[in-house]
């Protein structure tokens, strides 16, 4: 379910988002600094960043104000989580650009299976889980990370491609509801504690 007066209000926009925590692997410096590529081509694009604190939300103003990209950029606070899903069922695509870092290339974050559940096409960067998965499921497209450039091409080919948009949608929820599903997991870390307790009983 998503609330009608949030859907509203990006209906005229081409939007792309990305929901939950702000940090230097995010790579939200790279989307930004795609912004000012995309808009000569999409007019009504606009990026959605929703989830800051008081500092990223500064942080990101003030950037945004250097760049000249104020009216193609909007930032909200930290949402409870009833309304987050109405911030993902407004967008076009979902993002999950990370940066290069050992991290980001061990780590998968939630928010990729909350935008496929949605049924949302999402365009993730190179990082090795990210690209691993998109790459399985067909849920999306990738981006060379660190790449601002390849970031906008990618995203003109996403907005330029409206039916591919809707097929990556229905791979990714079928994915989440499938294969990726917490049920398979669950199942997975079962299996894992009773062999765990069998070698420990086994001493």
């Amino acid at each position: 379910d998503a609330e009608g007066s949030i859907l509203e209000n990006y209906s005229s926009r081409w939007v792309a988002s990305y929901i939950g925590g702000i940090g230097p692997h995010r790579g939200l410096d790279t989307v930004l600094n795609a912004v000012p590529y995309i808009v000569t081509a999409i007019p009504n694009f606009l990026l959605l960043i929703v989830g800051a604190n008081d500092y990223d939300y500064a942080v990101i103003q003030d950037y945004v104000r250097k760049i000249n990209i104020s009216t193609h950029v909007e930032v909200i606070g930290w949402q409870p989580f009833s309304k987050v899903n109405s911030y993902v069922m407004a967008s076009n695509v979902c993002l999950v650009p990370h940066n290069n870092f050992e991290h980001t290339n061990t780590t998968v974050p939630h928010k990729l299976f909350q935008y496929m559940i949605c049924k949302k096409p999402v365009l993730v960067s190179s990082c090795a889980p990210l690209a691993r998965i998109i790459g399985d499921t067909k849920a999306g497209l990738i981006f060379e990370a660190n790449n601002s450039q390849d970031f906008a091409k990618i995203i003109l080919f996403m907005h330029d491609n409206p039916s591919l948009l809707v097929e990556m949608g229905e791979n990714g929820q079928r994915a989440a509801l499938g294969k990726y599903a917490w049920r398979n997991d669950a199942a997975r870390l079962v299996d894992m504690y009773n062999e765990l307790e069998l070698k420990i009983k086994g001493r």
